[in-house]
């Protein structure tokens, strides 16, 4: 059973988006579990922010797009059980979050990518309040034609 959990994370450690891909059904106590293993990872994401290997160690890098410039992807952050964690932070300390049972970096560094640029679309629109939680339907359905594509 391939299953894939993603979730945007605000500054405050609020939740602004979150959504899955799975092959099948899983009880809502399991649901459950996703979000706890997901904000259990905030803390392994926040010491890697605001350790010694920072953002700076990531900027210094070779990189080919502005997003990966100015953004840190963190690789594996966590796991748990069968599920690794990967993280994603942008320049503006918003953490994405993606918990899948394989692993799978080329595909998960580009999945980030492609779902900042959505992100940045979204923090576009003037009636869009940043740190709020994203409801927009479009974006829903691109960010789930991403986790298909990619995984």
């Amino acid at each position: 059973m391939v299953c894939t959990y993603f979730m945007i994370v605000g500054k405050n450690d609020n939740p602004i988006y979150e959504t899955e891909l799975i092959d099948q059904k899983l009880s809502s106590e399991k649901a459950q579990l996703k979000q706890f293993i997901l904000h259990a990872a905030l803390d392994p994401v926040e010491e890697l922010m605001w350790g010694t290997t920072n953002l700076t160690s990531f900027q210094s890098e070779s990189a080919q797009t502005s997003a990966e410039l100015s953004s840190s992807y963190l690789k594996t952050v966590d796991r748990f059980n069968d599920f690794f964690i990967t993280a994603y932070v942008t320049p503006g300390y918003i953490k994405f979050l993606l918990m899948q049972d394989f692993r799978q970096e080329d595909n998960t560094k580009t999945f980030f990518n492609d779902v900042y640029e959505l992100y940045l679309k979204v923090l576009l629109n003037p009636f869009y309040r940043p740190g709020g939680p994203i409801t927009s339907q479009a974006f829903d359905t691109r960010v789930k034609g991403l986790l298909k594509k990619h995984f």
